[in-house]
């Protein structure tokens, strides 16, 4: 680790006015085109994103979600696997002033339904025609959900509902309000405080519903520093996201960690190429419950 960096890793004040999106944007323009944020492997090959270029995409993303409607306290929710977009949308909506909610991959319609509906979630991000599919059957029952944007086009060319946006066209939208407003999104940034509900995470409902748990900025950002207190990352690591972002853990390590230090986060080619590309990066950090290294342990065994 670098002195400069490991004084800002070590000396990170975490007051009431420091959020999430602020520390984000300290980040993307400390670091810009000189380092690379994330890497997602597509089609065989890493392809990198620089600290400028996931600036300047969640940007576009938040400022068409404003254009669209969205206030504080808003909720946006994202399902899909880890991807550069899904972390991308997320960040967006804390930028913009919502507050982001995570649903698992594989959640049955029955589980979308509810959990889009009891946290009155307004916009909701999936990655493909599979969630698409989702989202489009329970938007009924659902009053205040308003649209949903996709991302894949895989499977997609024949849909067309007016609830339904593309990324690719929200983000063009976004680039217009920019061109508008070129301080609009700064502006939005600077109105959060530590103490506003960042993340909103629904328990597994073994027992009952599903229940609802609100983490601040604060919250988020705390936490992140405790455990680098005692386990220290450096801005020079790689972490491979691969373990769900609906998991409060997965969040601690993209978020709460890897923007107070600013290491390299790596999503893989799909959830079946996850062992493998875990191999080709050779992360310096992973994060797992114990369960996941057992089933590694049994596999290599």
């Amino acid at each position: 680790m670098l002195p400069e960096d490991k004084r800002m890793a070590e000396g990170l004040q975490i007051t009431e006015e420091l959020t999430i999106p602020k520390l984000f944007e300290q980040k993307a323009m400390l670091y810009g085109e000189g380092r690379v944020a994330m890497r997602e492997k597509e089609y065989g090959i890493w392809r990198p994103i620089t600290w400028t270029g996931y600036l300047e995409r969640v940007k576009h993303i938040a400022l068409a979600l404003v254009s669209l409607g969205l206030k504080k306290g808003d909720k946006v929710a994202m399902i899909g696997d880890n991807r550069p977009e899904g972390l991308m949308a997320e960040m967006a909506a804390l930028c913009a002033g919502g507050v982001g909610v995570w649903l698992f991959q594989d959640c049955l319609i029955d589980e979308v339904r509810y959990i889009i509906d009891h946290s009155d979630t307004r916009f909701l991000f999936g990655e493909g025609q599979e969630e698409v599919d989702k989202a489009l059957s329970i938007i009924d029952e659902c009053p205040k959900l308003e649209k949903i944007i996709w991302d894949d086009p895989k499977g997609m060319r024949d849909y067309d509902d007016p609830n339904l946006i593309s990324l690719k066209n929200l983000e063009a939208m976004g680039r217009e309000v920019d061109k508008r407003e070129p301080k609009l999104f700064s502006n939005l940034i600077q109105q959060g405080t530590g103490k506003d509900v960042a993340l909103l995470f629904y328990t597994s409902g073994t027992t009952s519903l599903p229940k609802g748990a609100l983490l601040s900025h604060n919250n988020m950002l705390t936490m992140g520093k405790h455990l680098m207190a005692v386990d220290p990352c450096a801005p020079t690591d790689d972490y491979v996201s691969y373990l769900p972002f609906a998991w409060i853990g997965e969040q601690m390590m993209s978020i709460s960690c890897g923007l107070q230090v600013g290491y390299t986060l790596n999503f893989p080619e799909g959830p079946d190429t996850a062992q493998e590309n875990i191999r080709e990066i050779g992360p310096h950090v992973m994060f797992a419950p114990p369960r996941m290294y057992e089933q590694m342990t049994r596999t290599v065994q």
